[in-house]
């Protein structure tokens, strides 16, 4: 992790320019959407994934609702994690599964109401909750509004 300090430049990178000479050996590489921190000769990436920029996906067993990755997978260069924007209509959600993998789900805007086998609460804006890998869950929107929330998950591990 690189600590920015008074003696470090930060450059966020917002038109396509060459990288070649401020630390990359490749040509034709971009900075587009990423800040370059330089710090004592170090060079750190802040991979940027603007909203309008982001990638559908499809999330097996949900319905009604509309997937975009903000961060990992095809849509970043995380080693651990991805992070994903989930947008449920009024009745959307997704079935009841008990997943190989640890979730983390924050709700933006509106309701979700989460179901496992102890029972349900339902989330508002800037609550969260965290269900251990196999626990049995589904998810509903029982509001007459959409409702936004960011999903947090590791990546599978190589068996």
């Amino acid at each position: 992790m690189t600590h920015v300090g008074r003696a470090d430049t930060v450059l966020l990178v917002r038109t396509p320019i060459p990288l070649v000479g401020i630390g990359v050996e490749k040509a034709g590489e971009s900075a587009v959407g990423r800040a370059i921190v330089v710090a004592d000769g170090e060079r750190a990436h802040m991979h940027l994934t603007r909203l309008g920029e982001a990638r559908p996906y499809e999330a097996a067993g949900h319905f009604d609702m509309r997937g975009l990755r903000l961060q990992g997978a095809e849509a970043g260069p995380s080693e651990a994690f991805w992070v994903g924007l989930s947008c449920f209509l009024p009745g959307g959600g997704a079935e009841s599964d008990a997943g190989p993998i640890e979730k983390v789900y924050v709700v933006v805007e509106g309701e979700m109401t989460v179901e496992t086998d102890e029972g349900e609460t339902t989330l508002g804006p800037f609550d969260s909750c965290h269900l251990e890998a196999g626990e049995r869950r589904s998810l509903v929107n029982r509001s007459n509004r959409p409702a936004t929330m960011v999903v947090v998950m590791p990546y599978p591990k190589a068996s």
